[in-house]
């Protein structure tokens, strides 16, 4: 489920679900929780054989002993640079706050973790107007997720997000390293999204586990399909479409 200016909803499986009756709603709250039941604030009480807690977190850092330290700036992450970097304090670094619109926060804390890296060891330096970097880009973020705001640690694209870091780091993909192997390439377009493909080249490049990982994966567009999807059933040239598109967009930026 996607609206412009959400967040999307990775998983609707559980609306089918709720309609079949295998999932039960229950939205009185809790009241109390017993050795094997729980009670609701409806007065029912059901038998569970396991509770799993999804209450979230707060980003609250209570080991350090500087105050300032102990949550984000204005309680924002967007306040730091590629949600990670703390301009006030040049040597912390957070890994781990930020969540694509679509994309895994695993993959987007190594390369933040590799940007960092760099930084320590000097290899980049952070840009000269990176208040200003940082204060654009939170203005953006949260004009494109004006319908959930209290998510601060989205970003819209995690390849926007690589390709930034990557252009400082020097791993970019370059589509022209690989013309002459257009069944990769392809791969790279139209396959999964893999952080393994900034490791083709590139300081800490590790090519060929990397070209023989992303070589194993499927051009998941066309072949993913959803089950009695008319339009990937019998338009599967969409994939085609979307790899020559970014391709162009690769070369000329348009």
């Amino acid at each position: 489920l996607r609206h412009p200016l959400k967040f999307l909803t990775k998983n609707a499986s559980f609306m089918p679900a709720i309609v079949d009756g295998s999932l039960q709603l229950k939205a009185s709250g809790l009241d109390k929780i017993n050795a094997h039941s729980v009670s609701f604030g409806n007065g029912e009480t059901v038998d569970v054989d396991a509770i799993v807690f999804c209450t979230g977190y707060k980003d609250q850092f209570q080991f350090f002993t500087d105050p300032k330290l102990q949550m984000f700036p204005d309680c924002n992450v967007r306040n730091m640079y590629r949600h990670g970097i703390r301009l006030d304090v040049p040597n912390l670094a957070f890994i781990g706050w930020v969540r694509p619109t679509s994309g895994g926060v695993p993959a987007c804390s190594e390369m933040l973790a590799r940007y960092y890296a760099a930084l320590v060891s000097g290899r980049c330096k952070l840009p000269d107007d990176v208040v200003e970097q940082t204060a654009r880009m939170k203005k953006f973020e949260e004009a494109a997720f004006a319908y959930t705001p209290d998510i601060k640690a989205l970003a819209l694209s995690q390849s926007q997000y690589f390709d930034s870091i990557a252009l400082d780091l020097g791993c970019s993909i370059n589509p022209w390293d690989h013309i002459f192997n257009p069944k990769f390439l392809y791969k790279l377009y139209v396959g999964p999204f893999l952080p393994q493909a900034y490791r083709l080249k590139g300081p800490h490049a590790r090519p060929k586990e990397a070209y023989e990982y992303c070589s194993r994966q499927h051009g998941g567009f066309i072949q993913n399909y959803s089950p009695e999807d008319k339009f990937s059933n019998f338009m599967p040239f969409a994939g085609l479409m979307m790899c020559v598109d970014n391709f162009i967009y690769s070369i000329i930026g348009k």
